[in-house]
Formats: C-alpha cells, sequence, structure tokens
C-alpha cells in the first residue's frame, strides 16, 4: 500500500489536533486559523514544520486551493472572497441536523408567515415559531435564524423579478444592516436534474443583479453533502448575515 504524501499526513495530523482542542478545552464556539496555530505551536512535530503564523496559512491555503483539505479537515469552512486574506472557520466534528424542534430552539425573531395555499405541499416539520416546513435541513436553518433578535424571517415568501414569481426558501432581513437577503438551500445534490434546476436558479437571481453573499452581496446559497458541513455553512451565513454593513444610499 503506497504511504501518504507528507502533506496529507500533515492535514491529517492537524484534523487530530483541533479534536483534541475542541474536546479537551470544552470550546463549542467556532475556531480561527490563529487559534489551531496556538495550540499546534506547543507541540514538538509541527513547531519545526511551521515556525510561524505565516508558513502554516500558506500550507493551509496552498492545501484548500488544491482541493484537498477538506477532504481530511471536513469541519472547515474557508471565505476566498478576498483572495489575499481567507478566512477560516473550524467547528465542533460533531454536528448533528435535528428533524425536530426541541425546547433549546428560541424563537427570538421577527417572523412573517405566508398565507399562500399553492405552496402548502409536503410541509411536515414545525420550526420553534410554528411554520411548516418541508425538510430536516430547512428547520435547521430557520430555528438558527429565529434565535436572532435583529432578524425578521420569512419562509417561501413571493419574489417578483422580471414579471415572474419565484419562492425563495428563506427571506431574511435585517434591522441592523436595513437589508434584505434571499437565501436558497440546495438538499438533492445527488439529481442530475436537481443540479440543473439549482444553477438555473442561481443564475435568474444574478439576472437581476443579485451576487452571492461571499461576494458582500444578499444572495445565500447553501448546499447539503453531509451534516457537519451543513451546519457549518449555515452558521457562517448566519454570521456572514449579522456582520453585514449597511448599503450607501
Amino acid at each position: 500500500m503506497r504511504k501518504l504524501p507528507r502533506q496529507y499526513v500533515l492535514l491529517r495530523r492537524i484534523n487530530n489536533c483541533i479534536t483534541e482542542l475542541f474536546s479537551t478545552q470544552g470550546r463549542v464556539q467556532t475556531l480561527r486559523l490563529v487559534d489551531v496555530y496556538d495550540y499546534l505551536i506547543h507541540k514538538d512535530e509541527f513547531r519545526c514544520e511551521f515556525p510561524t503564523p505565516e508558513s502554516f496559512s500558506r500550507f493551509m491555503r496552498r492545501m484548500y486551493d488544491e482541493g484537498v483539505l477538506t477532504q481530511f479537515i471536513r469541519n472547515c469552512e474557508v471565505d476566498t472572497s478576498v483572495w489575499h486574506h481567507y478566512q477560516w472557520y473550524f467547528y465542533p466534528p460533531v454536528r448533528t441536523v435535528s428533524r425536530s424542534t426541541t425546547a433549546a430552539d428560541k424563537n427570538e425573531a421577527l417572523t412573517v408567515t405566508s398565507d399562500d395555499e399553492i405552496m402548502r405541499w409536503g410541509k411536515r416539520l414545525e420550526a420553534s415559531n410554528g411554520v411548516m416546513v418541508r425538510s430536516a435541513q430547512e428547520l435547521h436553518i430557520i430555528n438558527r435564524l429565529l434565535r436572532e433578535k435583529s432578524l425578521a424571517v420569512f419562509y417561501e415568501r413571493p419574489l417578483r423579478l422580471g414579471g415572474q414569481v419565484r419562492y425563495p426558501d428563506f427571506t431574511v432581513y435585517s434591522t441592523v444592516a436595513d437589508r434584505i437577503f434571499y437565501w436558497e438551500h440546495f438538499g438533492m445534490t445527488g439529481s442530475v436534474s436537481y443540479a440543473d434546476e439549482m444553477v438555473e436558479k442561481i443564475r435568474w437571481y444574478k439576472r437581476f443583479g443579485y451576487s452571492e453573499l461571499k461576494e458582500g452581496g444578499s444572495l445565500v446559497v447553501t448546499i447539503y453533502h453531509d451534516d457537519s458541513q451543513f451546519v457549518a455553512l449555515t452558521e457562517h451565513a448566519v454570521s456572514a448575515i449579522l456582520s453585514a454593513k449597511r448599503l450607501p444610499r
């Protein structure tokens, strides 16, 4: 059996350290790249490999750009919107999506419901505000949004553009930034027709000038691969909405 290349072995060891960091220190919040480096630098095996934070950052960026980093560190999300300064987010490794709302799910946001009869099919899961949604992934997103007092959350609210009507999964208004965000979530990535529909829907938004959140715009796109990755994406998107600035008038 061929040995793994050295850089892949390093990634595996880094992932083990991230898991260790979460478990030994009881961390439940997001880690940044500097947090990981501060932990690694105290271990002999990494001190020679990465003598400076910059050397560690260059290695991680190269592994991400080559498409291999997330194969070894699954609970990582990288914001590449600023090409010379990647933003890194590491999440607790055990993250699952619940199929039901619990007492821990708080309803703090302003909610506006839709009475559109044609959109009621398939809604079987109840969010913390009483709104019915179609999937566990949508339930996770809406319950996470509803925890934020500064947001108003709409589910499948009609959006009319260019004489057409679409129903974004979520329309989110930030009272702090005075901005509206449209959130489209795609969960059936194994279907070719569904993937084509996903591409067409994103193009539809962009035709009307809506760019993605990672580009500084107001369109949020999440794609499900597994629970850990999806929870990380959701957390990152909500954080970006909460930290969004007012647009110049």
